[in-house]
């Protein structure tokens, strides 16, 4: 009532004409939608893109965390393997320095990459002691082992609170170094032990690159003890809320904390991942971009609008006003009929009529347009998520798919009881074959070969992904050991058939494999790193026994 009494006033008697009225209401209009989807954007839109930025730190300290874990394991399974050895403790029993040099000779140090090897009576006196390349301080020496001045979980502790064997990080210099102390038995009597064996391998830049390869992330291990004060409040808000820490206050890069337990010390190393920034940096340009078409779409409309009203001005107010608003409120879609009425006279609503009608059908074009659009964007779409399954190099699944296809299958043999065999392959003597003939030559021949060995898969549901650097990985669901015997013959008589040249083997003069095997049928008390755990060990055991082989484990 109030805007029909406004209208039948004389429109003279206000300094602002309706024309301009109706342009600043416009303008108010759009800033105001501007700013609304601009706040909107970076208090809903935003965080969620900083969200997703915090999960993928979380994953990323999960891989280096698994890929420590794994030199660890790998380090005390050497350690294992050499205190069980009953020449070892024929040895100590003589204290032969010679049969000593002869047990841990260089050459079988290189093969089970060790750099340190210190063997102790029970007494602890130090029986034998070899250092290669690490430094005297970064070795802890057994008088500091006692389990006062170390800190141990109960499971490293017999009930006389006396050491039985501990394995893990120790930050005694420059570097921290992977250590494994174990009691020597003979014959597994654990209970009458000979000495005590400690081995070391140190985690020195070059090793950090090989971990941060394998886990494609960038980190680095502080000690607490010797930090700033800074990243010491970072190590004390990580204890107080037993969470990840996140320093944001960088724009390309996002660094990510977590502590790790020493054997000295319990939280005494500080891990930091560094990752790109490029989901928050792209949130960003998203909603740049997104506030910037708003702008240039709200221009658009209020230069149409202020034409539009143009005409609208010298038609009668309220006779405008009644027919618009009896448009608006009687249908929910352009009332064709009741425009083409509304055009056949010849006057200003008669244009309006005509105008509305043809920007109806821009609109309903538009629309046309933005559903076709939103085809080809979702087809866009399902071709990157297949280019982010792939490796580029080998043109097979990249490790990626890899974990998240073992997950599915695992569960769906699990709940059907069926077998599951699994399959590590190296490509023997990669690094020097690398050195030798080039990079770009060895990623060609990484290629062929995976491309090789895919092509003698025949069943859909057999996978083969890009596992490491030289590595592949195969999953053959519904698969008994015997069946992934011959499928392992198989693959290591078409790769060697290749007859690729490799100058550096020393097995064949052709490029050849060795693979590690293992197959299960998977239940609950049996978990996938234990799957992934028995295929490395097999695999260990073939290049062990010679390469160009296979080696296997059955669960079943």
């Amino acid at each position: 009532m109030c805007y029909t009494k406004y209208f039948k006033q004389d429109i003279g008697n206000y300094n602002m004409s309706i024309n301009k009225k109706v342009i600043l209401f416009f303008i108010l209009q759009l800033l105001f939608f501007s700013v609304a989807i601009f706040i909107l954007q970076y208090l809903i839109v935003y965080p969620s893109f900083k969200e997703l930025e915090r999960i993928e730190a979380d994953t990323n300290i999960e891989r280096i965390e698994h890929a420590i874990d794994k030199h660890i394991v790998q380090t005390d399974n050497v350690a294992s393997k050499w205190a069980y050895d009953s020449l070892l403790h024929d040895t100590i029993v003589k204290n032969d320095k010679d049969e000593f040099e002869a047990h841990f000779a260089d050459e079988i140090l290189d093969i089970r990459d060790v750099n340190v090897v210190q063997v102790y009576d029970n007494n602890g006196k130090l029986l034998f002691y070899k250092n290669r390349s690490i430094a005297y301080d970064n070795v802890p020496k057994l008088s500091s082992m006692s389990a006062g001045s170390l800190y141990l979980d109960e499971r490293y502790r017999s009930s006389e609170s006396k050491i039985v064997s501990i394995s893990g990080l120790y930050m005694g210099g420059t570097y921290p170094v992977f250590i494994s102390i174990r009691p020597i038995v003979y014959k597994k009597d654990t209970k009458s032990p000979y000495g005590t064996l400690v081995i070391a391998r140190k985690l020195d830049s070059e090793r950090l690159m090989e971990i941060e390869h394998q886990a494609s992330v960038v980190f680095k291990i502080y000690p607490v003890d010797y930090m700033s004060s800074g990243f010491k409040n970072i190590a004390k808000k990580i204890i107080q809320t037993k969470k990840h820490y996140y320093n944001d206050e960088i724009k390309d890069y996002l660094l990510s904390y977590e502590l790790r337990d020493a054997i000295d010390i319990k939280n005494n190393l500080l891990i930091e991942v560094k990752q790109s920034r490029h989901i928050v940096n792209s949130g960003l340009s998203a909603i740049k971009v997104v506030s910037i078409a708003i702008a240039i779409f709200g221009i658009i409309v209020l230069m149409t609008s202020m034409k539009m009203m143009h005409s609208m001005v010298v038609a009668p107010i309220m006779g405008l006003s009644r027919h618009m608003h009896k448009l608006m409120e009687n249908a929910q879609d352009v009332d064709t009929h009741f425009l083409n009425d509304l055009s056949r006279t010849d006057d200003e609503i008669g244009h309006l009529a005509s105008e509305f009608k043809q920007m109806h059908a821009v609109l309903k074009k538009k629309n046309a347009s933005v559903e076709e659009l939103l085809g080809h964007t979702e087809q866009t779409n399902e071709e990157l998520n297949s280019m982010a399954t792939f490796d580029p190099v080998t043109k097979v699944h990249n490790r990626r798919y890899f974990d998240e296809e073992l997950h599915k299958e695992w569960r769906r043999l699990r709940r059907s009881s069926l077998p599951m065999s699994l399959m590590l392959i190296d490509i023997d003597y990669f690094d020097a074959y690398n050195k030798s003939y080039g990079k770009k030559i060895a990623e060609y021949t990484m290629m062929n070969i995976a491309q090789n060995i895919q092509s003698k898969l025949r069943r859909s549901s057999d996978i083969i992904a890009r596992y490491d650097s030289d590595s592949f990985a195969i999953i053959l669901p519904e698969t008994s050991i015997s069946n992934a015997k011959n499928v392992a013959k198989m693959l290591l008589e078409a790769v060697e058939n290749l007859k690729i040249d490799n100058g550096p083997s020393k097995v064949s003069p052709y490029v050849t494999i060795s693979i590690g095997m293992t197959s299960v049928i998977p239940e609950k008390h049996f978990s996938i790193d234990k799957l992934m755990d028995d295929a490395a060990k097999a695999l260990d055991e073939a290049k062990r026994t010679g390469r160009n082989r296979f080696a296997m484990t059955a669960q079943y």
